[in-house]
């Protein structure tokens, strides 16, 4: 989990750090729709479910892993 923690906050570093246009470009990869209801409820659907989210950053923190062996141990404990 802490390997998947530390992924999420590169994401959030980089976007940060991003320009206007790319900012664009990550919202548009990750929405698909934004709505608005009543009072004013906002509502977004997004082109991935948060368990895909999760299977695939976990598949990316594997293979990262793998390409920095020997300097991790097994990662497979840590991620849900």
């Amino acid at each position: 989990m802490t390997m998947f923690v530390f992924r999420m906050l590169t994401w959030v570093e980089r976007y940060d750090k991003a320009s206007v246009e790319a900012k664009h470009m990550i919202i548009a990869a990750l929405v698909d729709s934004i709505g608005i209801g009543e009072n004013d409820e906002v509502r977004f659907q997004f082109k991935v479910s948060a368990e895909q989210f999760i299977q695939l950053t976990a598949r990316a923190v594997r293979r990262d892993a793998e390409r920095a062996a020997p300097f991790f141990v097994d990662i497979n404990p840590l991620i849900c």
